[in-house]
């Protein structure tokens, strides 16, 4: 579609032809799923097993000590992973 620009006496066309928006080369990516459509649904427990925690390897003698910082995170890391193992252990049984 080419639009007409009128101006006094003149017929003036645009510079660039106005065209409908081009349609993208490639459909969009797809969400990635979690399971294929013909693999039958597992229940949550054999998706994820409850491991014991691992502690912290020590560190090798005559080497730095961790900055408190990443000392920090590595404890809330474990924290955290408490925390959401008793809430799927919760989630699974349905008693605290």
């Amino acid at each position: 579609m080419v639009v007409l620009l009128l101006e006094g006496d003149e017929l003036m066309l645009p510079l660039e032809p106005v065209l409908p928006p081009a349609e993208p080369a490639e459909p969009p990516e797809a969400p990635m799923l979690l399971e294929l459509p013909d693999e039958p649904e597992l229940p949550i427990d054999v998706l994820l097993p409850v491991l014991p925690d691992e502690p912290l390897a020590p560190l090798p003698a005559g080497s730095e000590p961790l900055p408190q910082a990443l000392r920090d995170r590595a404890a809330a890391a474990t924290r955290a992973r408490v925390v959401l193992r008793e809430r799927m252990e919760t989630f699974i049984v349905g008693t605290p």
